[in-house]
């Protein structure tokens, strides 16, 4: 099994956050957004059972921002 936080869609994930927060006037460190959406993986993988490479997909950019 893969590191969840070195797949695409992890990666897709942080991207699409920043591209949020930019579009609100935020601008923060890539570390940072990863670091939060690194957080909400995991908790999503705790609270549904699943990897972190399935909870990835269910955490929204939108959440992370």
């Amino acid at each position: 099994m893969a590191d969840p936080l070195k797949t695409l869609p992890f990666r897709s994930l942080v991207a699409q956050s920043s591209a949020v927060l930019l579009t609100h006037g935020v601008e923060v460190e890539t570390a940072s957004v990863r670091g939060v959406a690194a957080h909400l993986v995991e908790v999503m993988a705790e609270r549904t059972g699943t990897d972190g490479e399935e909870a990835v997909h269910l955490v929204t950019p939108e959440a992370v921002a």
